[in-house]
């Protein structure tokens, strides 16, 4: 009979199971963020992560397993400890309100200046005694192994679950299920108050442009707040920046909103010209497919009435997902970085949620990245008048104002120490962090931002041959206020109130007349257009709805609640 004493590795190879669960974790782990994130991420952006993480895995491994003495067992289970605690890390915010009260009280010190401080010794003293407990016990490691396998290739099979369902589901078109749908009687009036549109682009009707017809430029800044809301909500007087845009000849708009308050509903609203309330329509119930609205968002009815009247589409993006405009005739990057040391998203994310996102370097250069890509948006902003001489539309996303705040209000690098990166906004961001972290990193953010857009906007009117046609905005409003999960907890006064500024060469009086005070994105283009190139796309009430991340098409109708004086 074996003695159980022994190394396990030492028992015949007939009986000894083969330990997989080292890979099957890992590739389980990570798996899981990308099929919970595969809406917004490229499946192409897995192969460098999967490559780097097989390998590390493979070299703890092998290390451990000359260590032990060849104990092929032990070194595997110590291996598959080590990958989930570090993989593990990301979720132990669920457990924040257990360890605030335990922080706050042994560490107040200590925890009021951040959790990880406090988190990572608990989380590492944790590895510490299962890997001890894992060295010194004698017991037979074969029915652990057999187990771990079990539940390894279990957690891979769960999220390789949802991906095969994605290649097996082929849903019916948008417009067939809602026509379908609308004769059962079971769809009511749409967004706009009539039947929904459906998700075909609208009729390129209207005259083509003339030789000397302008440039079209649509700004986005994430999360820009209207004059009113930014002084209610933050103390902050934006009535500089307002009266530059004034003095440039925009016109802004004193009391716009949005039409959703998450950024893929409000894109697909403004580039789309339509409510979304037909995908919405045509998903299952509970659906959380954003894909109809990147891709609308993308393949824009706007773009397309623009290409078919000779302009050349152009996108300045800086590296969100959900904002990747990959029909762009020429799309804008991130220029600074090299790409072998550039960070795609999803290897941000996946930082993010392990204990390397507490290694200084790691977290500068996620911060720096995303500086340097704001940084190169506005270069590339700066640039395209002279060295696209053609008729474009050019589409530029800004993720700012929006989290997280890498810039002081002089423009000087910022970078929170202990601090993850994360792109976290709303009711995510004040999860693990203060109401005053918000306020004053968007604040100073805000303050860059306006000086070098209005820098921005000064060289693309300069250069311009033709006086531009230039549409600003905030895709909504900052999100202090927004609570993700629930309507009841949310102030809809502060993360509807956005931006909107334009300028027409005819002056800031024909625009003032054409687009009126309580405009929002959803008519920008429905109304230009119809000034512009003679078009006839009836302009849509504008409306505000709040939804939840979780559940983007359960709209609820807000719009009497979203001026400052209403009540909250």
């Amino acid at each position: 009979m074996q003695d159980p004493s022994k190394p396990s590795s030492l028992l015949p190879e007939s009986r000894a199971p083969l330990p997989v669960h080292p890979a099957l974790l890992a590739l389980a782990s990570l798996l899981s963020p990308f099929v919970a994130n595969r809406l917004e991420i490229p499946p192409t952006d897995l192969i460098r992560p999967a490559l780097v993480t097989l390998a590390t895995v493979a070299l703890i491994w092998l290390l451990l397993w000359v260590t032990l003495r060849r104990d092929l067992l032990r070194s595997a289970l110590l291996t598959s400890t080590i990958t989930f605690w570090l993989f593990a890390y990301g979720h132990l915010p669920l457990l924040y309100p257990l360890i605030t009260g335990i922080g706050m009280l042994f560490y107040p010190q200590i925890f009021a200046v951040n959790r990880n401080l406090f988190l990572f010794p608990l989380w590492l003293f944790v590895l510490v005694f299962v890997v001890t407990v894992l060295i010194r016990t004698r017991r037979s490691l074969q029915a652990p192994t057999v187990a771990l396998n079990a539940t390894a290739a279990a957690l891979l099979v769960s999220a390789l679950l949802p991906l095969a369902a994605d290649r097996l589901r082929v849903p019916p078109s948008g417009t067939e299920t809602y026509a379908k749908r609308q004769r059962e009687g079971s769809i009511p009036a749409g967004a706009n108050g009539t039947a929904p549109q459906s998700g075909t682009p609208p009729p390129l009707r209207g005259a083509l442009p003339t030789p000397a017809a302008p440039d079209i430029y649509f700004i986005v800044l994430d999360a820009y707040g209207r004059e009113d809301v930014l002084r209610q909500y933050y103390g902050f007087d934006n009535a500089p920046f307002i009266r530059q845009l004034e003095e440039k000849g925009f016109f802004v708009a004193s009391q716009s909103r949005a039409n959703y308050n998450q950024t893929v509903l409000c894109l697909a609203a403004a580039l789309g010209m339509r409510y979304s309330d037909d995908i919405g329509h045509s998903q299952p119930p509970n659906s959380r497919n954003t894909l109809p609205l990147t891709d609308r968002a993308d393949r824009s009815a706007t773009a397309a009435f623009l290409k078919a009247r000779g302009y050349h589409y152009l996108a300045v993006t800086t590296g969100f997902p959900l904002t990747l405009a990959s029909s762009a005739d020429i799309l804008y990057g991130n220029d600074t970085t090299p790409p072998v040391e550039r960070l795609t998203a999803y290897e941000s994310l996946l930082i993010g949620i392990t204990p390397f996102c507490l290694v200084p370097r790691v977290n500068r250069t996620l911060y720096d990245g995303h500086r340097d890509a704001l940084s190169a948006a506005w270069h590339h902003l700066e640039a395209i008048p002279t060295e696209q001489p053609f008729r474009k539309f050019v589409y530029v996303h800004l993720l700012a104002p929006h989290p997280p705040f890498v810039f002081d209000a002089q423009g000087r690098s910022v970078a929170p120490e202990n601090k993850p990166y994360s792109l976290a906004d709303a009711s995510d961001f004040l999860r693990t962090n203060p109401r005053e972290i918000y306020r004053d990193g968007y604040v100073k953010q805000i303050q860059h931002v306006n000086r070098r857009t209005l820098a921005a906007l000064s060289i693309v009117l300069k250069k311009s041959s033709t006086p531009p046609i230039i549409v600003l905005i905030g895709d909504h409003g900052p999100r202090l206020c927004l609570d993700y999960q629930s309507l009841d907890n949310t102030d809809v006064r502060e993360c509807f109130g956005n931006l909107f500024a334009v300028y027409l060469p005819g002056g800031a009086n024909r625009a003032r007349t054409l687009f009126g005070d309580t405009i929002s994105p959803v008519n920008s283009f429905r109304l230009l257009f119809d000034q512009q190139f003679g078009a006839t796309f009836p302009r849509l009430p504008d409306r505000s709805y709040y939804s939840m991340p979780r559940t983007p098409y359960k709209v609820t109708d807000v719009t009497e609640r979203t001026a400052l004086s209403a009540p909250r």
